[in-house]
C-alpha cells in the first residue's frame, strides 16, 4: 500500500473518529503517544487538504482541543512544538470571520457533492456521509459486509473512493466483494427504473477504474 493512499485512508478514518467516536473514548484511545502524534500529522494533512472540515460542527473543534491538549504540556520540546504549531494554526482557522467561514464550508460540501453525486439536505447528513466512508473501506477490507448501512451511503463512498483513491481497489478481493454489492442492487432494482441506469452506470466506471488496477 503506497504512502499517498495511507495518507487518504487516514484521513476518512480520522473524520470517522471525530465524528462518531465518545471523547471518552478518543482520549483513551490517543493516550498512547505513537497514536497521538500520528494525530498531530493528521490535522496537519487536513490542513492542507480539507480545511474546512474543521469548521463543520462546534463539537469538532472541541474533541480536536481536548485531544491535542493530552500531550501539550508533556515537557517533550518536540512534541510541545509541534503541538503549538498546530493549536496556532487551529486558533487561527476558527477565528476566521463567519462570511469566510460559511464560504468555505458551502464550497467544501459542493466539492463532495460533486464527487459522490449527491445532495446533502443539511450538514448533518453531509457529517454521516463523510464518518461512512470509513466504514465501506473496512466492511470491504476485512469482508464484513454487516457494516454497511444502505444504498444511499454506499453510492456516495463508492464515488468518492473511486474519485481520490482508487488505488484502494487494487486488491481482487475488494474488487469482487464491490462487484458483488452493485450486482445485488441491480437485481434487486425495477427494469428500467432510474437506480438501474444508475447502477449500471456505476458498475461500468468501477469496471474501467478495476482494470485500471489490475
Amino acid at each position: 500500500m503506497g504512502e499517498e493512499l495511507l495518507d487518504d485512508l487516514s484521513l476518512l478514518i480520522f473524520k470517522n473518529q471525530l465524528l462518531c467516536g465518545s471523547i471518552e473514548e478518543l482520549k483513551k484511545f490517543y493516550t498512547d503517544e505513537k497514536c497521538y502524534l500520528s494525530f498531530l500529522d493528521t490535522i496537519a494533512l487536513v490542513s492542507q487538504r480539507e480545511p474546512a472540515f474543521f469548521l463543520l460542527s462546534t463539537e469538532l473543534k472541541n474533541r480536536i482541543l481536548q485531544i491535542v491538549d493530552i500531550y501539550r504540556f508533556s515537557g517533550k520540546k518536540e512534541i510541545s512544538d509541534y503541538v503549538n504549531e498546530i493549536v496556532v494554526y487551529l486558533n487561527s482557522i476558527y477565528n476566521i470571520p463567519k462570511e469566510m467561514s460559511d464560504l468555505m464550508i458551502q464550497s467544501y460540501i459542493q466539492f463532495h457533492e460533486e464527487l459522490r453525486d449527491t445532495k446533502f439536505d443539511n450538514i448533518s447528513d453531509f457529517l454521516m456521509a463523510l464518518s461512512y466512508d470509513a466504514v465501506l473501506i473496512s466492511a470491504l477490507d476485512d469482508n464484513n459486509m454487516d457494516l454497511l448501512k444502505g444504498y444511499d451511503l454506499n453510492m456516495s463512498s463508492f464515488n468518492y473512493l473511486m474519485s481520490t483513491c482508487p488505488e484502494f481497489f487494487d486488491n481482487k478481493d475488494i474488487r469482487n466483494r464491490v462487484m458483488n454489492i452493485l450486482n445485488n442492487e441491480d437485481v434487486n432494482s425495477k427494469p428500467f427504473s432510474k437506480k438501474k441506469k444508475y447502477i449500471k452506470a456505476m458498475k461500468k466506471r468501477f469496471n474501467d477504474i478495476a482494470k485500471k488496477e489490475e
